[in-house]
């Protein structure tokens, strides 16, 4: 699920597909808590992820929703959930 995300980020920032397992990748840190999925009617909808903790909170980070899908509030649920 996630890798599709994480690939259209990489492409979005052009940097390709990112050039690495995507999907190996993000399975493990979705597992881990390191990334979050958003999952609306039981579908994927946005991705975002932890960048380690900062003084006073923590850093997001690779925070991506499908064009056809955003202005939603996807991404801000999302971003929310993992900070949480």
């Amino acid at each position: 699920m996630g890798e599709q995300y994480r690939g259209g980020f990489c492409a979005a920032i052009g940097e390709g597909e990112g050039g690495e397992d995507l999907e190996a990748d993000a399975r493990r840190r979705i597992a881990s808590g390191a990334m979050h999925l958003w999952q609306a009617d039981e579908q994927p909808v946005s991705i975002a992820a932890g960048a380690g903790p900062t003084p006073h909170g923590i850093r997001i980070n690779l925070v991506y929703t499908p064009p056809h899908l955003r202005k939603r509030g996807y991404a801000s649920a999302t971003v929310a959930a993992l900070s949480q």
